[in-house]
């Protein structure tokens, strides 16, 4: 069984420290809870305390199904792996889930997944072997797409009103109750203030159009029974890391209440669950703790070399998150005690750090950051120079990319590059039908 490792990230949205349980291996056939918890979007997904913000990371790692036979191998294309890299990542993963079968058990397919260049497709790839057809996904998507329209286009309740009746065709009783599910997961994954306007979104939908209201409380009862479900200590480890976002207060206070009004048995079992949770918690916060004190340890090594630009080349490989976390705060801690020179010397570092990451991108996504980098007023002079550089090749890893980051919870990103399309659209040639903005 392999069990997620504890790291530690930069918080995208304001730059603070967010400790994040890492899988590589997704084995849903020796672990069922992790198929419903990939699919709600919290196998790898962050949440931070300081801001709020709740998101996905972008990492590889390998889901597999024994029962149906299916191995998926998630490479996301926004880290931009060359393709020797994105082999070698590929092999460690086979090895890995082939590895953690006896010898008798092991299948050549082990060894040849389908890779899956974002997280939707994987999601999608999932549900068909479960049964759920093209068909149904496409009505999915484009259930996702109107309720993206009324949420977009709705500047005030009266324009919510006009758009709903614009679009009544499209709008059945299906649709209202996916806005609710969508309203409980996001809920589920602790946001509890977006799915409670999704909510009420649901609700409006349905007095507009006669349709049924939906019903239900969002709770973290689900959960609680969930994690009750598990008998052995390191799968509670590894759905506690996998469902962690929506561990917050308010779960802790629906679990205390729980325990407050059960008696006997169960109020004990209650109890070890809580104590177990908050075990599971503290023993992560140490192992941040860690990673903090090693990206520290790495940052200084590069520091006091005699050739820095060497030294990050030396150990790119061990440049993470966590360390540019622990840079960037030590940039703006020499900023607010006006370390002028200490500031210039981090700063280089980091733009090296960028540089040499950026160096190993496709060509495509290297383009890509290049642009989104530019200021408003640059980007514009420059993608009317340069439109025929955006091949369908770039605005494919663009479509990919909004569609990483939408899943991924960063809609404002999302919605930048979304506009980055519609720039490059005006200044060339109509799109080929085949890439679409999602």
């Amino acid at each position: 069984m392999s069990s997620p490792q504890n790291t530690t990230v930069r918080c995208p949205n304001c730059g603070n420290p967010v400790q994040a349980n890492i899988h590589t291996l997704v084995d849903v056939g020796k672990q069922p809870a992790l198929k419903n918890a990939l699919l709600r979007g919290q196998i790898n997904a962050i949440a931070c305390p300081t801001c709020g913000y709740r998101g996905v990371l972008a990492n590889p790692f390998i889901y597999h199904d024994l029962a149906k036979q299916l191995a998926l191998i998630l490479m996301p294309m926004e880290l931009g792996l060359k393709r020797d890299d994105e082999e070698r990542q590929i092999g460690r993963l086979s090895n890995l889930l082939m590895e953690s079968y006896p010898p008798e058990q092991r299948k050549m397919y082990m060894l040849q997944p389908k890779r899956m260049l974002t997280l939707q497709s994987m999601h999608d790839e999932i549900l068909q072997a479960e049964g759920i057809t093209r068909e149904m996904l496409d009505k999915q998507a484009a259930q996702v797409r109107l309720l993206e329209t009324l949420l977009q286009g709705a500047t005030s309740e009266e324009s919510f009103k006009q758009l709903v009746q614009q679009h009544k065709a499209e709008i059945n009783q299906d649709f209202v109750n996916m806005v609710a599910a969508v309203a409980q997961s996001t809920a589920a994954q602790g946001d509890q203030q977006s799915g409670a306007q999704l909510l009420q979104v649901a609700e409006m939908l349905a007095r507009e159009t006669g349709l049924k209201a939906p019903t239900g409380e969002i709770s973290a009862d689900e959960l609680i029974e969930e994690l009750q479900q598990v008998q052995d200590d390191e799968e509670l480890k590894d759905l506690v890391a996998a469902a962690r976002p929506a561990l917050d207060y308010k779960f802790y206070q629906s679990l205390t209440s729980r325990i407050e009004s059960s008696q006997g048995d169960e109020a004990k079992r209650l109890k070890q669950l809580r104590d177990k949770l908050l075990d599971i918690t503290q023993q992560q916060d140490r192992e941040t703790e860690a990673a903090l004190r090693g990206a520290s340890g790495l940052l200084q090594k590069i520091l006091q070399s005699s050739d820095p630009k060497k030294a990050v080349a030396a150990n790119l490989d061990k440049i993470d998150d966590a360390f540019m976390m622990v840079l960037q705060a030590n940039i703006q801690q020499a900023e607010q005690q006006h370390q002028e020179n200490v500031t210039n010397v981090l700063r280089d570092v980091y733009q090296e750090v960028l540089a040499q990451l950026e160096a190993r991108m496709p060509p495509e996504m290297k383009l890509i950051n290049q642009v989104l980098r530019m200021q408003p007023g640059e980007r514009a002079a420059y993608l009317r120079e340069h439109a025929s550089e955006f091949t369908p090749q770039v605005m494919q890893a663009l479509t990919g990319l909004v569609a990483e980051l939408t899943q991924a919870g960063r809609s404002e990103v999302a919605q930048e590059v979304r506009g980055l399309m519609s720039q490059i659209a005006a200044w060339q040639k109509p799109i080929p039908a085949s890439v679409s903005v999602p």
